[in-house]
Order: C-alpha cells, then structure tokens, then sequence
C-alpha cells in the first residue's frame, strides 16, 4: 500500500520540520538573551520580557506557534490526500487530474492545471504539498478522479445492501 509510504514519509517530514524550527527558535531566544545582556538587562528583566512575547503570541514565541499550526494544518490536508488517493486507486482509477486551488496559484502549479497523469507519474514529477512548486507546503492544488474505475453504488442500493446485512439503519 503506497499510502502506508506515503504516511510514514509525512511524519518523518512533519518531525524534520518541528524539530527544525524548535532548533531554529532555540538559537534566536539565546541570541536575544544574550544581545540583552550585553545591553545590561538583568535576568529578571529578559525573563518578564520572554514571558510577555509567550504570553502575547510575540515576534519570537508567534512566529514559533504560527509554524507549528501550518505544520500541523498542512499535514492533516496531506494525510487526507493520501488516504482519498489510496481509495481512488483501489477502485480502479488510475489517472489523476491536477486542479488548481485558491485565489492565489503559484507559476508552477498553473502549468500542470488540467494535466492529467497515472498517480505513479505524478509521484515522479510531484503532487500538491510534496515541496516541488515555489508553493511549496502550502500548495491547495489538489489531484482528481479522471477517467473511469471502479462502478460505485448509488446511495439507496448501498443502504439496502447494509440493511439485509445488518438488519435496520
């Protein structure tokens, strides 16, 4: 199951991109701590200074929590990709078409609008989120069903079949 993959190459991307930025937030509060007290503040001033801007979602402890919600926004809609395009392909449905998303579409992404790849090609190449395009994580482009798989039932077969199985919905 390429989803399986898939997942375990987004967590460990998920923990390089957390562990990255904590470092980075790390070195830039050691830095400032260290810039005040060449300025001579005493520790209790840089102390009520660091708790402010954590209490304040401030340009150090903001940046860092706006990090993690996009790591962690980004990884749920990664997640949820990943798992639609293991049913699609389980259906039978092999080809994929690229769609743009959003009001604001990098140069990258506006040139594959419409094309249309098997899910293995568009691995090769690149799909939403997967870093490639100057959008990068934050791509919104998403891959769609194109052609035919699978047939599926409509909704008052399936729940038929669910009742003579189970008895009553």
């Amino acid at each position: 199951m390429p989803e399986i993959e898939e997942l375990t190459a987004l967590e460990i991307s998920l923990y390089t991109s957390i562990d990255g930025t904590t470092q980075t937030t790390i070195t830039s509060i050691e830095e400032l701590i260290g810039k005040m007290r060449l300025q001579g503040m005493d520790d209790d001033s840089i102390r009520r200074f660091l708790v402010n801007d954590l209490k304040s979602g401030g340009r150090i402890f903001g940046t860092y929590t706006n990090a993690l919600g996009r790591f962690t926004t980004n990884a749920v809609e990664e997640a949820g990709g990943i798992a639609s395009r293991g049913v699609f392909e389980r259906a039978g449905i092999t080809n994929f078409q690229w769609q743009t998303a959003g009001g604001n579409v990098c140069p990258d992404c506006i040139s594959r609008s419409g094309d249309t790849r098997t899910m293995e090609q568009w691995r090769m190449v690149g799909i939403p989120k997967s870093g490639f395009s100057v959008c990068g994580f934050n791509c919104n482009c998403v891959l769609v069903p194109s052609g035919k798989g699978r047939s599926v039932r409509n909704r008052a077969a399936r729940k038929k079949e669910l009742k003579e199985k189970f008895g009553r919905i």
